[in-house]
């Protein structure tokens, strides 16, 4: 839990790389559902069921932002990428990524669970600590929960938070080259 070399900018800067690899993720899936909806199939989970009282949805959102970034990272980067390390950390890192993307349960997901597992266990060996992975990874789900939300307010309102989060991954592209 202990974190080497990790300040507030680092946290910051891998915040901003994230949501960059979820710009691209959803890119991806997007084509990914071209693809797939040519076949008769699907690449995104169906939302029916889920509970639309207050406290249902109160649940949802403190499980998705916060209990499933923490429990995932802990079981993913915190046991099975230091399981895996063990015999090689390339291993490690891209083993972990698919099986995070396979838990995830369909293709517009999984995209997205291993660009960002692959990121997160790399700063997680990078850092010797998964605190940095469940930070960026609270942001994700906090992020896509949020943009999920705006969206619903009305179309100038998702427009303008598409365009900022456009922005924001220019920013994430620098970063990361950097």
């Amino acid at each position: 839990i202990r974190t080497r070399d990790f300040s507030f900018g680092n946290g910051l800067q891998y915040c901003i790389i994230a949501l960059f690899l979820w710009m691209i993720s959803v890119y991806a899936g997007t084509f990914a559902e071209t693809i797939l909806n040519k076949f008769g199939m699907t690449a995104f989970a169906d939302q029916e069921g889920l509970g639309e009282t207050p406290i249902a949805l109160a649940v949802g959102y403190i499980y998705t932002c916060i209990i499933a970034p923490i429990t995932e990272e802990l079981f993913y980067r915190g046991m099975l990428l230091k399981v895996f390390s063990r015999a090689n950390q390339r291993f490690a890192i891209f083993t972990t990524s698919i099986f995070f993307g396979l838990a995830h349960g369909n293709v517009a997901q999984f995209i997205l669970a291993l660009i960002l597992g692959v990121f997160l266990a790399q700063i997680t060996m990078k850092h010797n600590s998964i605190i940095p992975a469940i930070i960026v990874h609270i942001f994700i789900n906090t992020l896509s929960t949020v943009t999920g939300l705006v969206a619903d307010i009305s179309e100038t309102a998702s427009f303008i938070s598409m365009l900022v989060l456009l922005i924001l991954s220019l920013l994430g592209i620098i970063l990361l080259l950097v």
